[in-house]
């Protein structure tokens, strides 16, 4: 599970319903994360605020601006795309507003109840990777027992059935902090 380091839950999780192929899950094949570098996605932003109810901010270091340019113009058309602005260094973000028929899904898992989650959004990720193993988000998304195990020997305890097997989202790792990027 080292490849989810550094993506954060909010890309896990919560990139796909918005159409985008998490870079979390297929981390070779992701359109967006290629062709338009995508960074992160985030719950905030420090230097954002702002009044969407369900929000998700997309970083973006795009090598190519009129191609991103026209990505922006056919994500607007999705209905999903709030805004978008532009920080230093040529990082670009968009905010978007969760899916309507999702909301509840967004609710519980940002509170770490990714089990609870309605079968409709489950079906939207994939249960294989592209090599053939399972994904996170399936293994997390369905308890699934493998992960059980795995977590239980990692912890080395027995996990009730009703314990969620991934950490719950830190607001901290989940809200952009342009300043901290750019001094990396």
């Amino acid at each position: 599970m080292e490849q989810w380091q550094d993506a954060t839950y909010t890309t896990i999780f919560l990139l796909r319903p918005l159409g985008f192929i998490s870079k979390s899950e297929v981390i070779h094949d992701c359109h967006a994360k290629r062709k338009y570098n995508l960074i992160n996605a985030y719950l905030k932003d420090v230097d954002h605020p702002t009044n969407v109810k369900f929000p998700v901010f997309v970083l973006f270091k795009p090598k190519n601006l009129l191609d991103f340019e026209n990505f922006v113009q056919d994500e607007k058309e999705t209905g999903l795309l709030v805004e978008d602005y532009d920080y230093p260094e040529g990082y670009v973000v968009l905010l978007y507003k969760f899916p309507d028929e999702y909301e509840r899904d967004y609710q519980l898992v940002i509170n770490g109840k990714y089990s609870r989650t309605s079968k409709e959004f489950k079906g939207i990720f994939p249960q294989m990777d592209t090599g053939g193993l399972p994904t996170i988000t399936y293994l997390v998304l369905s308890k699934h027992e493998e992960l059980r195990k795995k977590r239980e020997d990692e912890l080395d305890v027995q996990l009730s059935e009703d314990t969620e097997l991934w950490d719950p989202f830190m607001i901290e790792k989940e809200t952009l902090n342009i300043g901290k990027i750019l001094m990396k």
